[in-house]
């Protein structure tokens, strides 16, 4: 087949000619093309991821709540490895939540979620604004609304996204892991029964074969390890402000087979309740 050289010449300095899009601007200047944002929220004592919401998204928190919120930009074709872009949070209520810090370089603000006296139900707002001009400009303001629950997990039903980073907690700290698919009835019967289902799931997982027998044919587990695994992840201490009266009756314990003991004291404990927000009714 014979090509005319010169007729091949003129279209491919046509298409050279013709506007780029957006997207190949960006990707011209090395810039990413971003698809998607969202705000990924952590509590800020343990900084376990409670939720993910986008644009227009609601995110169920507890009443007292202090949680980290961090903008998050998705390039296209990327997977989920996200760029976080400066961003500014604002309370547009200005009343029923507080931001008690706010770091727009690295795209971060610190929210107190103020307590309620009557512990009602009720719905916050949220507005951001992404100050980089490489997100593209429908992406950069928007707001997001919190629902607001009761402080308590003393019976009745918890967010999903609670429920799950309750019994990572448990995981991490009882079974040195994170949580599979097989962890997902505990986190049903968590969202479902609240505190005290909590309490039977923590017991469960420390009574389960994997807990007894499989967990020490892996390397180096002892239970001095687990013993910290459990005060990090349950009651986020760490090994400089362990008690070593506390320390050496809990691993006696321990050593003995009497880890569901153990880990129900600790459950059970104010310490942990003031760690993950739970409050108990006292009647």
């Amino acid at each position: 087949m014979n090509i005319n050289k010169a007729s091949l010449l003129t279209a491919l300095m046509a298409v050279s000619l013709l506007p780029l899009t957006a997207d190949q601007a960006l990707a011209q200047r090395g810039r990413p093309n971003i698809s998607r944002v969202e705000i990924i929220v952590r509590e800020i004592g343990s900084r376990e991821e409670l939720g993910r919401v986008g644009p227009g998204g609601v995110i169920t928190l507890p009443d007292g709540a202090r949680v980290r919120l961090l903008m998050a930009a998705y390039p296209s074709g990327t997977g989920e490895r996200p760029i976080y872009p400066q961003t500014e949070f604002t309370d547009l209520a200005r009343g029923g939540t507080r931001i008690v810090r706010s770091t727009e370089e690295n795209s971060t603000a610190d929210l107190e979620i103020i307590r309620s006296r009557d512990n009602r139900k009720r719905s916050e707002t949220l507005r951001y604004e992404i100050k980089e001009d490489w997100v593209p400009a429908k992406l950069r303001t928007g707001s997001f609304r919190i629902d607001v629950g009761p402080p308590t997990l003393n019976g009745g039903q918890i967010a999903d996204s609670r429920a799950r980073a309750l019994t990572r907690a448990l995981y991490q700290g009882i079974l040195l892991r994170e949580p599979d698919r097989g962890a997902d009835p505990t986190i049903d019967s968590i969202e479902r029964g609240g505190y005290p289902a909590l309490v039977r799931a923590a017991v469960a997982i420390a009574d389960s074969d994997e807990s007894r027998i499989r967990l020490y044919e892996r390397e180096g587990i002892c239970n001095e390890k687990r013993l910290l695994a459990i005060y990090k992840n349950l009651l986020g201490v760490n090994a400089d402000q362990i008690e070593r009266r506390q320390w050496d009756s809990d691993l006696k314990r321990m050593s003995s087979g009497e880890i569901t003991r153990v880990v129900s004291d600790i459950v059970n404990s104010d310490r942990f309740r003031t760690r993950h927000n739970i409050a108990v009714a006292r009647y």
